[in-house]
């Protein structure tokens, strides 16, 4: 091929203009939760349950008819009947009546006919029955059911990156695996003088640097990087390598064999095979 020689180079407004006209469309996957981080959202997130489920104590104590208490005093104690325990997690069924308490943990369900939950602090038992030392008003202490998300909310934006918050969300509206965009993109570095990190080192050779700064800033854009490895300065062989590249990826970032030498020849096979040179950058 005959040499080419860039005389004169777009201006950067021009070069992002171009870049921001490619056509390149993400696809959608679903990915495991705890694989979904940096990933872009592919849809809406709307969930299907509440957030609490339930309505749960936020303290520990006694679960109680609020009105049961308002009499109690340190001085003069209310006396209600103690009929179990609901530890977290528990599936225990209890109904509440009139002078009734149940001990209750921290996040454990509210028992059905208790509106209250009186800190374990303000308590004391003795012979089957809980003390209460003063008087606590209907939802005290208690987190309803859908506090925290609602059923039917739309709690993430298509679009939105996923960061450790928004796993947490995730997970609390108990989402298994995520739809996300995923754009492969390929990274091509090439040039004789180019060795690997790791490797030896010799006279005349360089580390390759752009390969995985472009691999780490393509993570962080959330799209999903692929490497080609180091392509040395041979046409035919960086023919195949592009070849195979843009057959599995939407788009292709190379570095090096983009100047005037005799050795740079991506440009040309770029211009030749794939479409019209658009801009160029030295």
């Amino acid at each position: 091929m005959k040499r080419k020689e860039f005389r004169e180079l777009v201006s950067v407004e021009e070069a992002r203009k171009i870049i921001n006209s490619l056509k390149v469309t993400p696809e959608k996957e679903y990915l495991a939760l705890e694989n979904a981080y940096g990933k872009t959202l592919a849809e809406d997130i709307i969930t299907e349950i509440n957030v609490p489920p339930f309505p749960r104590a936020v303290m520990d104590g006694y679960a109680v008819r609020a009105e049961d208490t308002y009499a109690g005093s340190e001085k003069v104690p209310v006396k209600l009947k103690l009929l179990g325990n609901i530890p977290a997690g528990s599936d225990e069924k209890f109904r509440i009546s009139a002078g009734e308490a149940v001990e209750i943990a921290t996040g454990a369900p509210i028992p059905e006919g208790a509106d209250a939950v009186v800190m374990v602090e303000y308590t004391y038992e003795e012979n089957e029955t809980v003390s209460v030392l003063g008087a606590v008003t209907a939802g005290e202490n208690i987190m309803k059911a859908g506090s925290d998300i609602r059923k039917g909310e739309r709690v993430l934006r298509r679009g939105r990156k996923l960061g450790t918050r928004e796993i947490g969300v995730l997970a609390s509206t108990g989402k298994k695996e995520v739809p996300v965009l995923r754009l492969p993109i390929g990274i091509i570095s090439t040039g004789d003088e180019l060795v690997s990190p790791g490797e030896n080192l010799t006279q005349g050779k360089v580390y390759d640097a752009n390969s995985y700064t472009l691999y780490a800033g393509v993570k962080e854009c959330g799209a999903s990087p692929l490497l080609y490895g180091i392509v040395k300065d041979d046409e035919n062989l960086m023919g195949k390598v592009l070849e195979t590249a843009v057959s599995e990826c939407a788009l292709i970032l190379t570095s090096g064999s983009t100047s005037s030498g005799s050795g740079d020849v991506m440009y040309r096979l770029i211009a030749v095979s794939y479409t019209h040179l658009r801009a160029h950058e030295t």
